[in-house]
């Protein structure tokens, strides 16, 4: 929507146009409301394709993570002031058809402090995102984890993840319906876990979770203990997930 309440000083105060004339581009919004219902602040995020939010969390500073999927270039904060490039951002660029984007929100609305692209030469999506905290009086956030699926053998670099397993593509090649016999097929799914610095400038691991079929990891929670609990909910079972 092209009249979506929007705020005087948002971040993104108009829906960004579209670079198909034939078609409506597609932004996230991000909205703070008081307990009553009173709007705070509220912005689009978006470029000439399509935003979907996925998953937010926010820290003690009344910051926004969110973790979305794009099929949008030049969402990451790469360029600094004067053009400067920004090489804390761990991916500039949109490698496949949709990566996630990652970012965070000053807590007024007024500025996108960081933003990075996950992803791979394939198709990405977030699902999840959650925030850790220190254990200390500041408690503030150590970590950032975000969870998916993927089609990609390479999300985040061809190097393999040094981690729980490198992405499994699958004895054969998945079905694009499960209930017909097509003959058109398509790489499995693999869900994954990343976790990233506080600042999303680092990271800290990456790893596929998935057996030899379609594999989705849905929703992700932290323990007590501050450690990541990797939960796969599958769509299409494969017997071979831990």
């Amino acid at each position: 929507s092209a009249n979506f309440p929007i705020t005087p000083q948002a971040f993104q105060r108009v829906l960004s146009p579209s670079d198909d004339e034939a078609e409506q581009t597609l932004d996230l919004f991000i909205s703070k409301l008081t307990s009553d219902g009173q709007l705070v602040y509220s912005t689009y995020l978006g470029g000439a394709k399509d935003e979907r939010a996925r998953a937010l969390d926010v820290d003690r500073q009344g910051r926004v993570y969110f973790a979305a999927n794009t099929t949008s270039s030049g969402l990451a904060t790469c360029v600094g002031p004067g053009g400067a490039l920004n090489e804390q951002v761990l991916q500039c660029q949109l490698r496949g058809g949709s990566d996630l984007i990652v970012g965070r929100l000053s807590g007024d609305g007024r500025a996108l402090s960081v933003a990075s692209y996950l992803g791979g030469s394939a198709d990405d999506f977030a699902s999840s995102l959650v925030l850790e905290f220190d254990n200390d009086k500041d408690n503030n956030v150590s970590a950032v984890y975000v969870a998916g699926t993927t089609f990609s053998a390479d999300l985040l670099g061809s190097e393999p993840p040094a981690s729980y397993r490198e992405y499994r593509p699958g004895t054969g090649l998945c079905k694009i319906d499960k209930d017909v016999d097509l003959i058109d097929q398509r790489a499995c799914s693999d869900g994954f876990l990343i976790k990233l610095s506080r600042d999303l400038d680092a990271l800290i691991f990456r790893t596929y979770i998935g057996g030899d079929k379609d594999d989705e990891i849905t929703a992700i929670a932290l323990d007590d203990e501050l450690a990541d609990e990797k939960c796969s909910d599958s769509e299409r079972v494969s017997g071979q997930c831990p």
